[in-house]
C-alpha cells in the first residue's frame, strides 16, 4: 500500500471533484463528496456542509455521520451556533474546546458534547466574494484549526 502525502491527497481531492463538475453529476454527491475528502485532509472527527437556499435559509446538505448531522440540524433548528455564525458573518469561527463556551450557543454546547465533539471549526464556502454556506469541521479532541488547515479548508 502507497502512503500518499497531504499535498498528493489534495490534489486528487481537487482532481475528483473537477472530474465530477465535468461530467453529468449529482450535486449531492458532490458535496457527500467535499465532507468527505474534508475529514480526510483536515484531520476532523466528521463534518457537515450547511448552504444557503434561494430565499438565504441554510439547508443541511451533506454530513459525514449522523452525529454530525444532528449537531448541524440542531443549529439551523436553534437559528445559532458556530456554523450559523460563520454564514451570517463570513468568518472562520473556531472553537478550540466545546466544553468552555460557558453561556455561548448552550443548545449547540450540550448536543456536541453529547455526540462525541470536542472542537468544531466552521469555515465559510463562497461564490467569489458572496457567501453561500458555512462547512463545520467536528473533532474528536480539543484543539485549534491551523493556519494552513482553514486555507485549505
Amino acid at each position: 500500500m502507497v502512503i500518499k502525502s497531504r499535498a498528493e491527497r489534495l490534489s486528487d481531492t481537487f482532481v475528483k471533484l473537477t472530474d465530477t463538475l465535468v461530467a453529468d453529476y449529482d450535486v449531492l454527491d458532490l458535496l457527500h463528496t467535499l465532507v468527505e475528502d474534508a475529514v480526510d485532509l483536515l484531520d476532523a472527527a466528521q463534518a457537515g456542509l450547511l448552504l444557503s437556499d434561494a430565499d438565504g435559509n441554510l439547508q443541511l446538505l451533506a454530513s459525514t455521520s449522523e452525529q454530525s448531522q444532528l449537531v448541524e440540524l440542531l443549529q439551523l433548528e436553534a437559528g445559532a451556533g458556530p456554523c450559523v455564525e460563520c454564514y451570517h458573518t463570513g468568518t472562520v469561527i473556531t472553537v478550540d474546546d466545546i466544553s468552555a463556551l460557558g453561556e455561548r450557543w448552550p443548545a449547540f454546547q450540550h448536543i456536541a458534547l453529547d455526540m462525541g465533539f470536542r472542537s468544531v471549526h466552521a469555515v465559510p464556502m463562497r461564490v467569489h466574494t458572496r457567501v453561500i454556506g458555512a462547512m463545520g469541521l467536528f473533532g474528536a479532541e480539543t484543539g485549534a484549526l491551523t493556519p494552513e488547515d482553514a486555507s485549505i479548508a
